[in-house]
């Protein structure tokens, strides 16, 4: 039989033997030995319920500022729980929200995916937005979502029928896609939704975004082109798709050129892109290299290589495949889509629905992919 020792213990290990020795260590060192009796008890759910005379559950679905309620209830429980003093507790909410992710989701787990296209399938020619689509869907599965593409732009429907429409299928949730060539702005009901819109092509309502890093994307672009040896780096983009990502491609482009000499800066093509005028270009300005965010950069590009008399290579902006053989910045798209979802579920999980006071960008890298 063993023997348990009857040694003393050093105080260290009495701390972590006895899980009551750090509490009567500090209780003994108090000066009013009783203070831990006297200390405030948290506000809970329970106690707002009782101040409002509502329901517990009711109370906890206001803080969530869940939409099913009246937004007068929802403002008197709130009022309630901050004249109590009421602060959730991280580790429950947490826990609570784990529970919500393990349960079976009903027809209130649907995300809608909002195109705004001329065409119900507009959107699906650029394969970019394909993968912004199967990147949130894949995430959304994983959080246990369903994400359900909806056509905003449908004939004969209003966007006050339209957000009928969404309510009536008990979508809380929107993420909208990049907006077509035009269109900067979408009606809809906002206070009824939580949404999140990829990319910065939607100018009216500002919601918040998830996106690439334009700027970013482009100043290190410059920077691998600089890296890989090319000394003129020529700019080949049409002024519309500047203006669709706020000019922050040309802004990029001209501050990476004030560090350069003068002997290797060169001047912006921005179109309108056709062979003639590209080939004036080309003289011009001689690069050794040109990116463009069109694969039919390259296919014009490669006609001209003889006619100029020299042989320019050539980096796409947004490398969605490397079935191509081009080289160029991969933007990530598939975990912009991702990252979307991840956010409106955020504002799901917090109840923030409308138009925000405060809008907030979240920025995802680009990484150079290899043709």
């Amino acid at each position: 039989m063993r023997m348990v020792s009857s040694r003393p213990l050093p105080c260290a290990e009495a701390d972590f033997l006895f899980a009551g020795a750090p509490i009567l260590r500090t209780l003994a060192s108090a000066p009013d030995p009783v203070f831990f009796l006297r200390m405030k008890p948290r506000v809970t759910t329970s106690d707002i319920a009782r101040v409002v005379g509502l329901h517990q559950t009711t109370v906890s679905l206001a803080l969530r500022g869940d939409r099913r309620l009246r937004p007068e209830t929802i403002a008197r429980i709130k009022s309630a729980a901050e004249k109590l003093g009421y602060v959730p507790d991280p580790m429950l909410t947490a826990l609570a929200s784990y529970r919500r992710s393990r349960r079976p989701r009903a027809n209130h787990s649907l995300i809608a995916w909002i195109t705004n296209w001329p065409t119900r399938q507009g959107w699906l020619c650029r394969p970019m937005f394909v993968q912004f689509y199967e990147g949130a869907r894949q995430r959304a599965s994983e959080l246990g979502y369903r994400l359900e593409e909806f056509w905003c732009n449908t004939p004969k429907i209003s966007p006050k029928r339209f957000s009928q429409i969404l309510y009536a299928r008990s979508v809380q949730g929107l993420i909208l896609a990049p907006q077509p060539d035009g269109v900067t702005s979408m009606e809809l009901n906002w206070p009824h939704f939580s949404a999140v819109t990829i990319g910065p092509t939607l100018r009216s309502p500002l919601l918040h975004m998830v996106t690439n890093d334009q700027y970013r994307t482009i100043f290190r672009l410059c920077e691998i082109l600089c890296e890989r040896g090319y000394r003129r780096i020529g700019y080949a983009i049409e002024k519309h798709h500047d203006e669709r990502m706020n000019q922050l491609w040309s802004a990029a482009f001209d501050r990476f050129q004030r560090d350069l000499p003068a002997n290797r800066r060169t001047t912006r093509f921005e179109g309108p892109r056709d062979a003639e005028r590209i080939r004036s270009w080309l003289l011009a300005t001689k690069p050794d290299v040109v990116f463009d965010c069109e694969e039919k950069g390259w296919s014009i590009l490669k006609s001209l290589r003889d006619s100029v008399g020299f042989k320019p290579d050539f980096a796409l902006i947004g490398v969605t495949s490397d079935k191509t053989g081009l080289s160029g910045m991969s933007e990530n798209a598939p975990m912009v889509g991702a990252v979307a979802v991840d956010r409106l579920a955020a504002l799901l999980h917090l109840g923030e629905v409308g138009i925000p006071s405060v809008v907030t960008h979240t920025l995802l890298e680009s990484h150079w992919v290899n043709g």
